[in-house]
């Protein structure tokens, strides 16, 4: 999971492009390093890896 503020959240309902390509860049680039093709687990990683994060 990715934590994203309600702005992001709209950006991604209305198909935001640059938004979309940042979040799947993010994602990729972590199952890159990894040499993994989980996504999902990927997006929990970067989630967890943020600063005041406390729920995911």
């Amino acid at each position: 999971m990715i934590v994203l503020d309600t702005g992001a959240l709209v950006g991604l309902d209305r198909n935001d492009r640059m938004l979309w390509a940042r979040l799947k860049a993010a994602a990729g680039e972590l199952c890159g390093r990894a040499g993994s093709a989980d996504v999902v687990d990927a997006s929990v990683a970067i989630a967890a890896a943020q600063p005041g994060v406390t729920h995911l």
